[in-house]
């Protein structure tokens, strides 16, 4: 439906659960799209001035982002993992994930992956809190959900000095499941231009060193998007992680398949890689 407002347009799409979107909101497959609107109580639908023909609202892509920040708690003695998350979302990640964390809310017709749950690192894990959530109803439509939880499964330790902490999970851009370039005779197209970002900040109650991840950062920039990954430790007791993929592009041929293949390559290794840290200061008494 749309309704007229002074010189705009309100489009307005009918809720059939809990979650509803708002006014002038619409997933990106809903996007600017032509849209036949007659006027519901016109006594001929053929009349042309009672029929119109709009475009649907267009989010910006500066809009689009998801951004996870976490400071994680690492005690190595205990062998546990302390999280405190903020997921951040606006724009089109706003209007498609924000409902699975209200309601568990799900449209079944995207890519099942933004459904995963960003807390949900393994079977073990552990909220400590209940999700606070905060919405703001005109665009973007920002979103913001904080969560604390913990994990005793994640960190292990392989010799008197070594540790190891399993980060599957813990990025979860989103990527098409079964891409290939290879024979592609049809292009492709993303779901929307936007910037999906994460930062965890881990803090460790001993002083520790890195061990592997050389050649950082990593950067790829093409037509498809631009993705760089980087680990940093400022200080003896900290390391930063940083993940940031940027989808540039409305639409790639077919003989740019490999683009996305080279950034999607990078993305699914971060599903299964893991931290090693040598701690260098004996245990606090």
């Amino acid at each position: 439906y749309f309704v007229k407002c002074k010189n705009d347009l309100a489009f307005v799409y009918p809720k059939n659960r809990r979650f509803g979107y708002q006014v002038n909101e619409l997933p990106f497959y809903l996007e600017n799209t032509p849209s036949l609107h007659i006027w519901q109580m016109a006594d001929s639908h053929l009349n042309p001035k009672v029929v119109q023909v709009h475009n649907t609202p267009v989010s910006e892509t500066l809009q689009n982002y998801r951004t996870t920040n976490a400071k994680v708690q690492v005690n190595l003695d205990a062998k546990q993992l302390l999280f405190e998350s903020k997921l951040a979302l606006s724009g089109q990640f706003s209007t498609l994930i924000r409902g699975f964390y209200q309601y568990n809310s799900i449209d079944s017709t995207i890519n099942p992956r933004y459904y995963r749950h960003f807390a949900k690192l393994s079977g073990a894990t552990q909220f400590t809190s209940k999700p606070e959530i905060n919405i703001q109803s005109d665009y973007p439509f920002k979103a913001d959900i904080r969560l604390q939880y913990t994990d005793n499964t994640l960190l292990a330790q392989t010799n008197d000095s070594t540790y190891q902490i399993n980060m599957t999970n813990w990025i979860q851009h989103i990527i098409a499941d079964g891409f290939t370039a290879q024979k592609r005779i049809l292009p492709f197209y993303p779901d929307f231009k936007g910037t999906d970002t994460y930062n965890y900040y881990l803090e460790f109650d001993r002083e520790v060193r890195i061990e592997g991840f050389k050649d950082l950062p990593l950067t790829v920039n093409n037509e498809f998007g631009n993705y760089t990954f980087d680990i940093k430790q400022p200080n003896p007791h900290t390391i930063i992680i940083q993940s940031s993929f940027k989808t540039n592009a409305d639409r790639l041929a077919a003989n740019q398949a490999n683009m996305v293949a080279e950034i999607y390559g990078y993305l699914k290794q971060l599903e299964t890689a893991s931290l090693t840290v040598v701690a260098t200061s004996n245990p606090q008494k």
